[in-house]
């Protein structure tokens, strides 16, 4: 069985509310951004993560490790 690892907040309720304010961008980020916050999360302890609600305005999260939590899926 393959899994894929992906990232969330341990806040999920924060997560949904960002989620919210960009239609989805902001998990969709987290999803596409793992190898660089793999990166910058062991090496420079922090990262931030840019995210959008289509051609609106640009918002940021500072993410630290603490604030984050490593998930494997089932690819099948």
């Amino acid at each position: 069985m393959k899994y894929r690892l992906k990232y969330r907040l341990k806040d999920r309720e924060l997560q949904r509310k960002l989620d919210a304010l960009s239609n989805g961008d902001f998990s969709r980020q987290l999803a596409s951004n793992k190898k660089r916050i793999f990166a910058e999360l062991n090496f420079l302890k922090q990262m931030t993560l840019w995210f959008r609600k289509s051609e609106g305005p640009f918002h940021a999260l500072v993410i630290t490790p603490d604030m984050v939590e490593k998930v494997e899926e089932d690819e099948g």
